[in-house]
């Protein structure tokens, strides 16, 4: 059996020794090592990327343990129907790490399944882990794939790639270090699921670093309340029925990548709670929803495709809309929270990234009727009629925000539950609220606490009418303090909760170069170019004809930002976005990326290789119509001029080459 070896010397040797290989790390404690291990025991999926995560079958402790039960138990646990068993939902986390000084001398046994991401290609390997607090030692054990045939003799052929591997934690010469001990020797098997080389240089080391922290997290903190495995092949299957095909005719100027896969996610997600939830109501009929501020409504439309009934309501409408077809129903309007946006006839209410409606959509939720539930998912910092600038001690303002949403659903009268989605953004924290606090016949009492907390949260100036009697009373919009008003072109009543708040314009904002003064972009690109041209580690490159080039250095957006006023700086983020969108926008000067200003490098082959949409920008360039239609700014601008001859830029090199652009024939779009 080979054995490696992690311990506090500070050096990586590798001796020779009985035929074992060591390698030394620094490492940290007894409880750390075991707190390490929890962390892979719960969390296999943020040190193994091709895994979704681990789901737990079983956690117990015992007096003792030998082969004959570890036998029974991998002959127990090969049965798919132990999935059905009581003791099946222990935390194992709380069990590890919890006993660990108070059980030296018992053994801890759990069993998981490891579930690939790509369930169609891999199996799910079910493992059985032992560990030993008196020894202070984890093995893990394969026992089958759990979607294999359950024959003997074929388990066996399948499983004998799979290695049994474990983790000694011992102190020779008071310098605390972790064997890792494998079944065979190191040569790589192929279908084997981990290899001894994984494990020694990656799965080694990530257990070394995660012992010396002082405040490792050893749950499960993302998809906590949906089963991970149901999860897996939820989202498998949404991707490939809706993935792929909406990325390849995504109409939209956003990221398809992001936005297709990130409303897939959300929707695998908000199944399974609704599945759930239909169990435990014991009903067939599918829960109905609202999509308040639905963008581009593909949450929408695969809820719906999947047999969901919603409606989904935005500001403006996309262009992908027309894609859908008439099943999805979406809807171009306004919300101001008021008794004349409620939705009584809907189950739940959605709030992904919702901006100024997230902490109204509780609210909203907890009037349209008892019944109601609703999903948020916030993203930009909004109070209730104005943006919310608070920020707790000690605490990020992320985090104070995500308080504070959870509170309002907790004010508004419902039992409010958390979670975190695997998603492509920074923004991941859900909330849901799908029970109430309080009893029906409470309603009034409560709703009068809600109306007090709200105007609370409201801006000193207004005058709240959230009060009992807007909700019951008004809901007719025959009352005289109804008025309607325009806003972004669209009809808004004034029958609001919080006269202050203000939804959003219909009309897109667009930031762009066009609202910069030219002279003003002229003497900033001409500063940043000068700048990059003098980095102390610019280079000169050798050119065609034998003359050189320089293509300046590297400088980091933050030094550039300091060249300029804190004014100028403002005014480019309100017209344009930015300096840094200002740089982009010159693409044929500069390319900005990792945080720092280069000049394009005309010298090379391809100047575009590394931006993948300027890259489509400039083949469209390329065509034979859209060549020398642009000046040349390295000709004209730069000390050396253009790198390339005239023949070969695609720019022209003066006037005399310019030629006019083609003008778009408006009957082929």
């Amino acid at each position: 059996m080979c054995d490696l070896v992690c311990s506090k010397d500070g050096n990586d040797s590798r001796k020779l020794q009985d035929g074992l290989h060591s390698h030394i790390f620094t490492l940290g404690d007894k409880i750390g090592f075991m707190k390490a291990l929890s962390v892979y025991i719960n969390k296999p999926h943020v040190v193994n990327r091709r895994l979704c995560g681990a789901k737990m079958l079983f956690c117990e402790r015992f007096d003792s343990f030998n082969e004959t039960l570890l036998k029974l138990k991998k002959s127990e646990w090969r049965n798919n129907s132990c999935t059905e068993k009581g003791p099946l939902n222990v935390n194992l986390a709380s069990c590890l790490s919890s006993n660990i000084t108070e059980a030296q001398d018992h053994f801890q046994v759990v069993v998981r399944d490891l579930l690939p991401k790509q369930s169609d290609k891999f199996p799910t390997l079910r493992e059985l882990i032992v560990c030993d607090y008196q020894k202070c030692s984890v093995t893990f054990h394969p026992v089958c794939h759990s979607n294999c045939n359950t024959d003997t003799e074929n388990l066996t052929s399948d499983m004998n790639n799979e290695l049994i591997y474990g983790f000694v934690y011992s102190t020779p010469d008071t310098q605390p270090s972790i064997h890792l001990k494998l079944s065979h020797d190191s040569e790589e098997r192929s279908q084997c699921h981990v290899t001894g080389q994984w494990l020694k240089d990656v799965l080694l080391p990530k257990l070394r670093s995660w012992s010396e922290e002082s405040a490792l997290n050893t749950d499960v903190t993302s998809l906590k309340l949906v089963p991970i495995d149901e999860y897996n092949s939820t989202y498998s299957r949404l991707k490939a029925s809706y993935g792929l095909h909406f990325v390849k005719v995504w109409p939209e100027n956003t990221d398809p990548r992001k936005f297709v896969y990130e409303d897939i996610a959300i929707a695998a997600y908000l199944l399974l709670i609704w599945k759930e939830e239909r169990a435990t109501l014991a009903t067939d009929t599918l829960q109905s929803f609202v999509d308040l501020g639905c963008g581009n409504g593909l949450l929408v439309h695969i809820l719906t495709s999947e047999g969901h009934p919603g409606l989904g309501i935005d500001l403006r409408r996309r262009k992908i809309w027309d894609i859908y077809g008439e099943e999805t129903k979406l809807e171009v309007k306004s919300i101001s929270p008021s008794a004349d946006t409620l939705f009584p006839q809907y189950d739940w209410l959605i709030g992904n990234h919702s901006d100024e409606l997230t902490p109204w959509i509780p609210l909203i939720a907890a009037r349209s009727s008892y019944q109601c539930r609703y999903f948020v998912l916030p993203c930009c910092h909004h109070d209730f009629d104005r943006k919310f600038n608070k920020r707790e001690r000690g605490t990020s303002q992320y985090r104070t925000y995500l308080n504070f949403v959870k509170e309002v659903g907790e004010k508004c009268g419902f039992k409010v539950k958390e979670d975190t989605l695997r998603i492509p953004s920074t923004k991941r924290v859900c909330f849901i609220g799908q029970e109430r606090a309080y009893s029906e016949e409470e309603e009034e009492v409560v709703d009068i606490q809600r109306s007090e907390y709200v105007k609370s949260h409201c801006s000193k100036s207004t005058e709240s009418n959230i009060s009992v009697n807007t909700q019951r009373d008004s809901i007719s919009h025959n009352s005289s303090d109804d008025t309607s008003v325009k806003h972004g072109g669209l009809e808004v009543t004034t029958n609001s909760w919080s006269t202050s708040f203000q939804p959003r314009s219909s009309t897109e904002l667009v930031r762009n170069c066009q609202k910069v003064a030219r002279e003003t972009k002229e003497l900033i690109v001409q500063a940043v170019f000068q700048k990059v041209l003098e980095a102390p580690e610019a280079e000169s490159v050798q050119c065609e004809g034998g003359t050189s080039w320089n293509r300046g250095g590297c400088v980091p957006l933050a030094v550039v930002a300091e060249m300029f006023d804190q004014d100028v700086l403002q005014q480019l983020k309100s017209e344009c976005g930015g300096l840094q969108t200002l740089l982009r926008n010159h693409n044929n000067i500069f390319q900005v990326s990792g945080g720092a200003v280069r000049l394009r490098d005309f010298s090379s082959e391809n100047p575009w290789s590394t931006a993948k949409r300027r890259k489509r920008n400039v083949e469209s360039l390329d065509s034979g119509n859209n060549l020398k239609t642009v000046l040349c700014w390295f000709h004209t601008n730069h000390p050396d001029g253009c790198p390339r001859s005239a023949v070969k830029c695609r720019f022209a090199h003066g006037t005399l080459e310019l030629r006019e652009r083609p003008k778009k024939n408006k009957s082929q779009d």
